[in-house]
């Protein structure tokens, strides 16, 4: 019992750190698409770097600490097991498959739009998921804390929503589908910046992330493919259609 009332006591703490930040976030979201000048937009983007490891890093890995789960930073914990058994698992030659596959189809993708943009004689990537068009980097001084921003966010959001909460909630509830769900439509809700597009668009992408760590039980990798997708569409698309020349 003691136990139960520790966790949903950590599950409520992270919950409030989530609407903090998601509350701050839409607040600074509405003056970062008023501002012009490339200053001004540096610091928001080195306050958005920040403030995820306060939000979510930090939280993730005390928490772990407290209850006595560091292990589960490097070994998917059992609790998962329930609906990892329920997907096709990856590794060896098919992990090393649905990478270069994964690779192809961001690269081929990257090319069409970035063509279809210079086509539209667009600075801008069309097809970009939910309203982001303030967030892309416009010259060179934004595209390193943009690149940053990338990495802070697959770090940290993966060690929440893929592990942290996740296991918080099949520890109060008992059921993995459960916390996989209920993680990836918190993960969509918290980019509700981008509108209702941007939080399906979000909510499925972390699906998707689940996905993958359940095949693997690699933590790392779900993380990576989130780096390399961010950076996919907030800095290599941009950087293409000429934001380096700024």
């Amino acid at each position: 019992m003691a136990e139960r009332l520790a966790v949903a006591g950590l599950l409520a703490a992270q919950l409030a750190a989530l609407c903090w930040f998601l509350k701050g976030d839409l607040a600074s979201w509405r003056v970062f698409q008023a501002l012009r000048e490339t200053g001004s937009r540096q610091r928001r983007y080195w306050r958005w770097t920040v403030k995820p490891w306060l939000a979510f890093a930090l939280p993730s890995l005390a928490g772990l600490l407290l209850i006595g789960r560091g292990e589960a930073l490097t070994t998917m914990p059992a609790e998962f097991g329930s609906v990892a058994r329920l997907l096709p698992r990856l590794e060896g030659q098919a992990l090393d498959t649905m990478l270069a596959s994964a690779g192809l189809g961001m690269l081929i993708g990257t090319v069409l739009i970035v063509v279809a943009s210079r086509l539209r004689r667009s600075r801008k990537p069309i097809g970009t998921l939910g309203d982001i068009g303030a967030l892309l980097p416009r010259n060179r001084a934004e595209l390193v804390p943009a690149a940053l921003l990338c990495v802070t966010a697959g770090v940290t959001e993966e060690l929440t929503f893929r592990l942290w909460l996740p296991l918080l909630l099949v520890l109060l509830t008992g059921s993995a589908a459960f916390a996989f769900g209920a993680a990836a439509l918190l993960f969509g809700l918290l980019h509700l910046y981008q509108g209702w597009p941007g939080v399906v668009g979000t909510t499925a992408l972390g699906a998707v992330l689940s996905a993958v760590y359940l095949m693997t039980g690699l933590l790392w990798l779900a993380v990576v493919l989130h780096i390399a997708i961010d950076l996919n569409g907030l800095v290599l698309r941009p950087l293409l259609l000429g934001a380096w020349r700024s």
